[in-house]
């Protein structure tokens, strides 16, 4: 946001999952939250569809890579020690 951008973020504990069964975390239900999100943000008036870009770190890094790799239009991705299940 400090560099004037818009920012959609996806809030999730994970942490409380994983202290649960690491079996019974459903990875498919968060890449699909992240891609329900990316096609939101997209349906904003604000948003510029030649500006899209996907970032996260950990486990919201491979949330980023899905994202910009399914999501028409995203023009960069950054992703800081991606985790993808």
């Amino acid at each position: 946001m400090a560099l004037g951008y818009a920012v959609a973020a996806l809030e999730t504990n994970l942490r409380a999952d994983w202290r649960r069964d690491w079996a019974a975390l459903s990875l498919e239900d968060r890449y699909l939250d992240a891609l329900t999100l990316a096609h939101a943000a997209i349906g904003l008036s604000s948003t510029d569809p030649a500006r899209l870009m996907t970032w996260g770190e950990g486990f919201g890094g491979g949330l980023a890579i899905v994202a910009a790799s399914l999501v028409p239009g995203v023009i960069r991705c950054a992703a800081l020690n991606p985790i993808a299940g």
